[in-house]
């Protein structure tokens, strides 16, 4: 693979974007505004990779992409975003950077399965940082043993819960930093995620830092993702 790094402060991340056909929207817009913020307007290194979703699982695709790059490219952090998860200003990815620049742990936006129950707690309950917007260091990966990215059916012994979330465990456990940014606002909040708070279709995270849309599976979700994108590229984020 053919892949590309983002420099900060002499480290580097790998930023993947992992993507497929099974959307709403056929002709792939979502991809093509993603690339127009991250990529055209910001600059940044995307690296947009086709995926046989969902045919595989997004945790499978990630214990892939990992298993292909730890040892043969070594980036020093790795970064991964969903295709329909966007930064809203530049200053977000720095923000990130420093959340797990000392390798100690993890950094994202909040997740809560709410379908998946893992065998740990023996329940859906449990906030920790989602696969759309993960930040973490192949040091702090290694050191907690490579956990498995993927989520399992209800009917195995295995771990259970959601894509990256035994991640997160594997990070209390070893007395890292879990950090998660929580939405401050919600186009359609159906979801809990602790504390009394919700998220689901279109999310603001923070004061206007990132924005992960959610909810691909609608026709909605693709005229709602392309709105914010145009807001980011006429720089209405920028001054906020």
């Amino acid at each position: 693979m053919n892949l590309q790094l983002l420099n900060i402060d002499g480290k580097t991340i790998l930023p993947i974007v992992l993507y497929g056909d099974n959307r709403a929207g056929r002709e792939n817009k979502v991809l093509q505004y993603n690339h127009k913020v991250m990529a055209e307007k910001f600059g940044l290194p995307m690296n947009y990779l086709k995926m046989p979703f969902p045919g595989v699982s997004h945790g499978q695709c990630m214990n892939w992409i990992i298993n292909q790059t730890i040892d043969s490219i070594k980036p020093d952090f790795y970064w991964f975003n969903d295709i329909d998860c966007i930064i809203l200003k530049k200053q977000t990815v720095d923000i990130f950077f420093n959340l797990v620049k000392d390798k100690m742990g993890i950094a994202g936006h909040c997740q809560q399965s709410n379908h998946k129950k893992n065998k740990i707690t023996n329940s859906t309950i449990h906030c920790f940082p989602s696969q759309a917007f993960l930040w973490f260091s192949s040091e702090w990966y290694n050191k907690i043993g490579r956990p498995n990215m993927d989520h399992y059916s209800d009917e195995s012994d295995d771990f259970g819960g959601d894509t990256a979330e035994l991640l997160a465990y594997k990070t209390k456990e070893s007395g890292g930093i879990v950090s998660v940014i929580y939405p401050s606002h919600v186009i359609d909040p159906f979801s809990p995620v602790d504390s009394g708070l919700f998220f689901g279709r279109g999310n603001t995270f923070g004061n206007n830092l990132l924005y992960h849309q959610m909810r691909g599976d609608l026709e909605i979700s693709e005229d709602e993702f392309i709105n914010i994108c145009k807001k980011v590229l006429a720089g209405e984020f920028e001054s906020n």
